[in-house]
């Protein structure tokens, strides 16, 4: 069915106003993930979250260069839209009169002649009396604030008076001959800042939410454009915004995604260092009377290695084995959710040539292990939309142009 040609010149700019806070919040977001979703200088603490240091880096820069593209595109389809608005206020006369008496040399910033049979190149001015589009979402960019490490608090939660047995431990052993850590050598594999983490998560979902947001924004204007103007460069900007859109709200569930997998490294990594610790609570209790803590010392130079009986110390060594036997198997899981989320990051930042099977097989260790099956639907649900790759790579490489010669004013 052929689209007869029909503009209202307030209408378009109104949208175009709209277009322009959109590409606003979208650089905005881009110049965030930049300086929120990196680790932070002090880093993760702990060897065995290193590994994602690099990568986090190169996928913030990654999703910013992203970002700055769609942004810059909207941009200038808001000057178009301007332009176009210019175009369409004689509409019988069907020239480029106004514009061109609203355009100024972008150099000396003197007037440009008013030809009506075509376009002079210069600073245009922003239309008069554009309608006001409402927009469904505000975007706001509150980062989370750095929560502290809680190694120490949970060791103190978990062990009770194993800190003070520890140091005791390294006295005694120092005076064997090699000072001994247990709380070092039992923990240290699985060290880390876990809540920095769940920040560069939480960063990652505020991102990708915001641009989902942005996305259904961007339909909004349509929809209230839409019945104003129709037309062959009214179905042009449709196209144009249709494709946006969609890439833009790809990135909500590309967001979610890494903020959830974070979330359960960092759970994973917590519930670790807590049965590590009370595994060393049990150890140390099976060894050493609590109940009086003064005599401690005394004990432990009774029983360490090198000063206790044989048989001591082979059930030493035996229940230190437990533990560390626990331990490595912790290190194990985590390292291996830890490999999928860096595989994660690699693929949204460059979502090419992967579908829904590698992407579901790549989260399986992550889902696998969450308890709440509400959210683990959830997040197998976002894991499915950042499968569908072409959402974002058939993002629109261009902004949206009016046309030139007459087809501004052609039927669709």
């Amino acid at each position: 069915m052929t689209e007869l040609f029909r503009a209202a010149p307030e209408e378009v700019a109104g949208a175009g106003n709209a277009v322009r806070t959109i590409a606003q919040d979208v650089t905005g977001i881009a110049a965030f993930t930049l300086q929120h979703c990196p680790v932070r200088p002090e880093g993760f603490g702990g060897a065995i979250l290193d590994p994602l240091k690099g990568p986090f880096q190169d996928t913030a820069a990654l999703f910013r260069d992203r970002f700055q593209s769609i942004g810059m595109h909207t941009a200038n389809t808001a000057d178009e839209l301007n332009r176009a608005a210019w175009m369409y206020v004689n509409r019988e006369q069907q020239n480029y009169e106004a514009l061109n008496r609203a355009t100024t040399n972008i150099f000396d910033g003197t007037p440009v002649a008013a030809d009506p049979d075509r376009e002079n190149l210069g600073i245009v001015a922003a239309f008069s009396g554009a309608a006001n589009y409402s927009l469904p979402h505000s975007i706001a960019l509150d980062p989370p604030g750095a929560a502290p490490p809680e190694l120490a608090d949970l060791i103190a939660e978990t062990t009770g008076a194993v800190g003070d047995v520890n140091e005791a431990v390294k006295s005694v052993t120092r005076m064997a001959g090699r000072e001994i850590n247990i709380l070092e050598t039992v923990l240290s594999p699985i060290s880390a800042n876990w809540n920095e983490l769940r920040r560069i998560g939480e960063c990652y979902k505020l991102a990708g939410n915001s641009l989902e947001q942005c996305g259904d924004n961007l339909d909004s204007a349509v929809r209230q454009v839409g019945p104003r103007w129709d037309g062959r460069a009214a179905v042009a900007f449709e196209e144009f915004a249709r494709g946006q859109s969609t890439a833009l709200r790809w990135e909500g569930p590309v967001g979610r995604v890494i903020s959830d997998c974070l979330t359960e490294i960092a759970d994973a990594i917590r519930d670790g260092v807590r049965s590590a610790c009370e595994k060393l609570r049990d150890f140390i209790a099976s060894f050493i009377d609590f109940r009086n803590a003064k005599q401690v010392f005394k004990q432990l130079v009774k029983k360490i290695p090198g000063i206790g009986t044989a048989l001591e110390i082979l059930d030493l060594a035996r229940k230190i084995w437990e533990v560390v036997d626990l331990v490595t198997d912790i290190v194990r899981r985590i390292e291996e959710m830890r490999d999928r989320v860096r595989e994660l990051l690699e693929f949204v930042s460059n979502p090419v040539g992967k579908g829904k099977e590698w992407v579901e097989r790549k989260l399986e260790p992550i889902t696998s292990r969450m308890d709440d099956a509400t959210a683990a639907a959830a997040l197998i649900d976002d894991a499915q939309k950042i499968a569908q790759t072409e959402d974002t790579v058939n993002r629109p490489t261009t902004a949206f142009e009016v046309g030139s010669g007459r087809q501004p004013w052609e039927n669709a």
